[in-house]
């Protein structure tokens, strides 16, 4: 299935706002939880990884740790169910000095299906499953040849990715009229 333009534009948007912030230590918090899983069960480990986050040594980052989790926690409860495709969301201090507190909370239904349920505690958000939604999925092989020439390359998405070039070493026609010459010496003799 491929995305409709709306589509990529608002995945497009959504990535980029997020791949601007990044955390001082390992606090922003990723979620992503398939179609049809078990919203309870996203919020009870959430719930649980709030506990263990008590024993992180800095207080800065298990105060923004507990602060992302309670937020995220929060937000998850507003959800009767998954979503139809999943629901990948996001949550993290993105105040700009240390000390300060902003903590923020993104989520998005992805236009397509998600297929694996990750948690992370990391310095940025991870988007790698999102990014790989806009990649082309439609994949064409190209053959292009000519004379002497030949070129070999994948056509993906809007892009041409070469992947050989070859050239023939065999000559082609000197002239017009070239086995003409070649009778007329023959005949000479």
């Amino acid at each position: 299935m491929s995305l409709t333009e709306k589509q990529r534009y608002d995945l497009k948007k959504f990535i980029k706002e997020l791949d601007q912030h990044r955390g001082r230590h390992t606090e922003f918090v990723s979620v992503l939880i398939p179609a049809g899983y078990d919203m309870n069960k996203v919020i009870g480990h959430l719930s649980q990884e709030q506990g263990t986050a008590t024993n992180i040594k800095s207080a800065s980052t298990r105060k923004n740790v507990i602060d992302a989790l309670e937020r995220m926690i929060q937000h998850l409860r507003l959800f009767k169910q998954t979503p139809q495709n999943g629901l990948a969301a996001y949550s993290g201090n993105i105040a700009s000095a240390e000390g300060q507190s902003d903590v923020r909370v993104w989520s998005i239904e992805p236009p397509l299906s998600l297929n694996m349920r990750i948690y992370r505690c990391d310095k940025d958000f991870k988007l790698d499953v999102l990014r790989e939604m806009l990649e082309a999925k439609e994949v064409y092989g190209l053959i292009v040849l000519d004379r002497r020439d030949a070129n070999i390359a994948i056509l993906k998405g809007k892009t041409i990715i070469p992947l050989l070039k070859t050239h023939s070493e065999v000559p082609g026609k000197m002239r017009a009229g070239g086995q003409k010459a070649l009778q007329r010496s023959i005949t000479r003799r």
